[in-house]
């Protein structure tokens, strides 16, 4: 349910060209699904663009487009909660459960929604979200 990290690389550019800098990404692969071929599972990527060392942690929760705002349908999950320190330019990749059997997915925008901490920011619990969406057709 968790998922677990697959791999933790240091990344500067891609092909010559360079990373959105000052920014903390999330990305799903596959992005687009057919919806009876809906998988299990998917690898989501946080990258940290940025100067800071952040630290998050494997919660996330799935989210719905719907009526012009996005609406949280994933189950709860525990609250046990284990915490992973990005340094610069790191990215981390987890596989995720897309709650197949507890969400009744329909044709339409949804995404993965996680958050992370900014360095000495845990003390105030501030904490910012980020996203990574995916159709489904």
């Amino acid at each position: 349910m968790w998922g677990f990290i697959l791999f933790v690389s240091t990344m500067f550019s891609i092909g010559g060209t360079a990373l959105e800098e000052d920014s903390v990404t999330l990305s799903v692969t596959p992005d687009v699904f057919n919806l009876t071929e809906i998988p299990e599972t998917v690898d989501v990527t946080m990258t940290n663009n940025t100067q800071d060392t952040l630290s998050a942690g494997l919660y996330y929760w799935i989210e719905k487009f719907e009526n012009d705002e996005w609406k949280k349908i994933s189950p709860e999950q525990s609250s046990e909660e284990a915490t992973y320190k990005f340094s610069p330019s790191v990215f981390y990749t987890y596989e995720k459960s897309l709650f197949r059997d507890e969400i009744h997915y329909t044709a339409g925008k949804y995404r993965i929604a996680k958050y992370y901490f900014k360095s000495g920011l845990q003390k105030t619990k501030e904490r910012y979200s980020v996203y990574a969406e995916f159709d489904v057709k």
